[in-house]
């Protein structure tokens, strides 16, 4: 009986390695979403900006520390965080709907919303008064392989204005890269 359960278990075994091919490769390429608001999706991006908080320029942008978030969240709609460092002040907006209007790959923000959370100099606010307007380029993609998503650089002038307690928050975001090297 011992030695039937081997014998099965070797034929078993021989049968399973001999229906692979092993010469065989598979490249696979993943498709990028060509949605409007797939097209300009992206996570962990450093961004390049500048940003004004009651008038004052905010001085000292550490683009190292510095990220832009788009997500889809349907073929017109995105949903953006961007978290930035200036000197010792550390910004963070959180946008969870926005429109965008465009084409694919060059879409356009014009929109007004209250459902904003903002965190500025470690004071944070809720249900802030915000726009964002302005426009999002792709302008180069690259493949780290063949098997990974195209990862592209973008060319933008987002424009976003929060009112924090009656003083005015501005960020106008200019480029945003998966590279940490521009």
């Amino acid at each position: 009986m011992r030695k039937l359960i081997i014998i099965t278990t070797v034929i078993c075994g021989l049968i399973i390695t001999s229906s692979c091919n092993h010469d065989e490769t598979r490249t696979i390429i993943h498709e990028r979403d060509h949605s409007l608001a797939g097209s300009i999706s992206f996570d962990g991006y450093y961004m390049v900006a500048e940003g004004s908080f009651d008038g004052d320029e905010l001085d000292g942008f550490q683009y190292e520390l510095s990220q832009l978030n788009l997500y889809k969240v349907s073929d017109t709609e995105v949903e953006m965080f961007c978290s930035s460092r200036w000197d010792q002040t550390t910004l963070e907006i959180s946008i969870p709907l926005i429109a965008v209007s465009g084409k694919p790959h060059d879409a356009t923000f014009d929109y007004s919303t209250d459902d904003v959370s903002v965190t500025y100099d470690n004071i944070e606010y809720t249900s802030v008064s915000t726009t964002i307007n302005g426009w999002i380029k792709e302008v180069s993609f690259t493949r780290s392989s063949d098997s990974d998503v195209a990862t592209p650089d973008y060319t933008c002038n987002i424009i976003i204005n929060c009112d924090l307690n009656g003083k005015r928050l501005s960020l106008i975001i200019t480029y945003a890269s998966p590279s940490f090297y521009l």
